[in-house]
């Protein structure tokens, strides 16, 4: 009963602590927050982080770059979406956000990956770190990976083929999504157009063969998307009677 008092009362006090945030009494209880990021228990450090992502925490800037190095992949994942929101140029934190594109945990590789696809056309040096990240062993980070590319001014073109390769996956999302980012392409992505009439026209998932036959009709392949949806050309049409 005591253990289930002591653990009520300190979920209660990082609760207020929360509502001080969110209540722009941030610099009030600044010391109590402090010492909530070093908290033993993670899910009191992610509770305070999420709440700090809602606000202006530049004045935690240091916490919150050691927070990324922490035990708690949830933690680390946190705190790097947190500095992505304060601006990743601005923090001076581009170099250490890389690093984590291979983190131990997916969800981490992707935070990382997604703080970067912020920084928009400018992540254009980071393209090959990024590219990288398509032959990620989670499917997630892969498809990550490509929405971070499209961001970019030469970065589908240039890796149209690893993209392309993700076409083969066993998850239903990601063969979509390397259909989306092909379509991004358009005519750029023709070469691919063989790969893409095939899942458009034997995957099991009717959405996906869809996704592919609109790629087929950006990529200016519009035979291959007639043939694919086994519609026959307009001169071989029969006329009514």
């Amino acid at each position: 009963v005591v253990k289930v008092f002591k653990r009520t009362h300190y979920a209660r006090k990082v609760e207020d602590l929360v509502r001080a945030m969110e209540e722009g009494r941030c610099e009030s209880v600044k010391e109590g927050v402090q010492m909530a990021l070093t908290a033993l228990n993670g899910k009191v450090r992610l509770r305070v982080l999420q709440a700090l992502g809602q606000i202006d925490c530049s004045g935690f800037l240091p916490s919150l770059v050691i927070l990324m190095e922490d035990s708690d992949s949830g933690v680390r994942a946190e705190a790097i979406t947190v500095l992505s929101r304060l601006g990743v140029e601005k923090t001076g934190q581009e170099e250490g956000i890389i690093q984590h594109f291979t983190d131990g945990h997916y969800a981490v590789r992707c935070a990382a990956l997604e703080a970067i696809g912020t920084l928009g056309a400018k992540a254009e040096r980071h393209r090959d770190a990024i590219a990288a990240c398509l032959s990620d062993t989670s499917w997630t980070v892969r498809e990550t990976a490509m929405a971070t590319l499209s961001k970019l001014d030469t970065g589908l073109p240039m890796h149209s083929t690893s993209i392309a390769e993700s076409l083969s996956s066993n998850v239903p999302s990601t063969r979509v999504a390397a259909l989306g980012t092909l379509f991004q392409m358009k005519k750029a992505a023709g070469e691919h157009a063989d790969r893409v009439f095939q899942v458009a026209k034997l995957d099991l998932y009717g959405f996906v063969r869809d996704a592919a036959i609109l790629t087929l009709r950006s990529m200016g392949r519009d035979d291959l998307a007639r043939e694919a949806m086994e519609i026959p050309d307009e001169e071989e049409t029969p006329q009514p009677r």
